[in-house]
Order: structure tokens, then sequence, then C-alpha cells
């Protein structure tokens, strides 16, 4: 399965800026990825995809982060990510609104395969890459302190 394409030459000229792998976890044949994309001179946006590698098909897609003038007005992006083996996924998004900014914030999401994507906690104390699943427990570090929530269930 190709988890990068490249842009069609037909595509409008704007929008052949090809993507690159920016992060990436595997777990069996289910594999979360995020590809970013310049959108313009000091722009980007990057898609985090959920896909079945092994039955070619992409589960889930979501945006994942942004930058705009090169990230001195304002970046995002996910700094730690997991997946399960039924393809629920968490990660991690740091946000930064200048590069003045004391405290970025960083938020913790989860997401079962089909759903909703829920944010689990956000705030300065969310240490950007402490997150791990262990069974279908989302652990993660908040000022400190481990925290921990389920996975989301799909829905029936």
């Amino acid at each position: 399965m190709t988890l990068v394409a490249v842009p069609s030459p037909a595509a409008d000229p704007r929008r052949r800026r090809p993507g690159y792998l920016e992060r990436i976890a595997i777990e069996g044949d289910i594999a979360a990825y995020v590809v970013g994309r310049r959108t313009g001179v000091d722009t980007g946006s990057s898609t985090l995809t959920i896909a079945d590698i092994a039955r070619r098909i992409v589960l889930r897609e979501a945006p994942a982060g942004s930058s705009v003038d090169a990230g001195f007005v304002f970046s995002s992006g996910i700094t730690a990510l997991d997946v399960a083996p039924d393809g629920s996924a968490a990660w991690i998004e740091r946000r930064s609104r200048s590069p003045r900014s004391r405290s970025p914030e960083s938020e913790v999401f989860a997401a079962a395969r089909k759903g909703p994507i829920e944010v689990l906690d956000d705030g300065p104390g969310v240490e950007p890459k402490s997150l791990y699943l262990s069974d279908q427990t989302v652990n993660w570090v908040d000022d400190g302190i481990t925290r921990s929530a389920p996975l989301p269930s799909a829905p029936s």
C-alpha cells in the first residue's frame, strides 16, 4: 500500500506538492501515519491517516496540524502517536501561537476506527511525547502525573 501518493501531473499546479511522512505507528496490519504537505510558501498542513495495510483501505483521516508563516504566527503538529490492532488510535497534538508563546499547549486525542474523535486532556502540562497504549488504554503524562483513559470503541 502506498502511504504517500505522488501527485498527478494533471493536478492543479498549486496542489502538485508531494507530501512527506512525518510520523508512523504500526500494530499488526494497522498503520497510523501523518503526512505533511507544504500548502504555500510559508504554510503547511498535515493529515493523520489510519489504514488497514493488508486490506489496502483507509479507515479514517483527520487534520493533524498546520503552520502559518513558517510557524512564526501559528504551528501545530502531532508529537506522539500510537495505534491499536483494531484500528483505534491516540495522539498528542502540540500548538504554539507564536515563537514568544511561553507555554505551548498540547491536547491528547483518541478515536476508534469510526465515530467521533475524543479530547482526553489538554493544557501546557501535557508532556508532548509521553503517550503510549497498553491493551485498550491510552496513557500520557500531565504535570508529572501519569494519566490514563480507555480507548474509544467503534459505534455499532
